[in-house]
């Protein structure tokens, strides 16, 4: 009860608390004590990062090398860690140049593969059906605009649409 009412600033009606009585509760209340603590660290972290501004805050290729690239199966997959891909997945494996060509690919593709070819995939699909939306709804407009044009040349007069 008295943490709600020191929340709400002491703007309940039956509470009369003087801003003195309230910041003296406020100093007491362990959720306020909880807060500033965690506000007075955030603060002493973001100090802690402006002292270090030397240090490389972005991932450059060395670093993907090695944190992601060696950390990759690079070995053989057989039947339990990877999957025969189909027709369809070993074309899109193609396009999504995880391997040179349809012959290169081998009969059993890792799992982490195939969902970086999923992943890929998901890319080349929302780039072409935008390129499609926008294709279509241009060429759309464009008709429409030679179709008010000729009628605008023909002297048709739109009264009620």
């Amino acid at each position: 009860m008295l943490s709600s009412v020191i929340r709400c600033g002491g703007q309940q009606a039956s509470s009369r608390m003087t801003p003195a009585v309230c910041m003296a509760i406020r100093r007491f209340d362990p959720l306020e004590a909880k807060m500033a603590q965690k506000k007075a660290q955030i603060i002493e972290q973001q100090q802690g990062q402006e002292v270090d501004q030397h240090r490389v805050t972005y991932a450059t290729k060395d670093d993907f090398k090695h944190s992601v690239q060696d950390s990759r199966f690079t070995g053989a997959a057989d039947s339990e860690t990877g999957q025969v891909p189909t027709k369809w997945q070993r074309k899109f494996l193609v396009i999504t140049k995880l391997y040179p060509s349809a012959a290169d690919i081998p009969p059993y593709v890792h799992h982490g593969t195939m969902n970086r070819m999923h992943d890929r995939m998901r890319v080349v699909f929302i780039v072409t059906a935008s390129l499609f939306f926008f294709s279509t709804f241009y060429i759309a407009e464009r008709a429409m605009a030679q179709k008010i044009a000729r009628d605008r040349d023909a002297g048709v007069v739109v009264t009620k649409m």
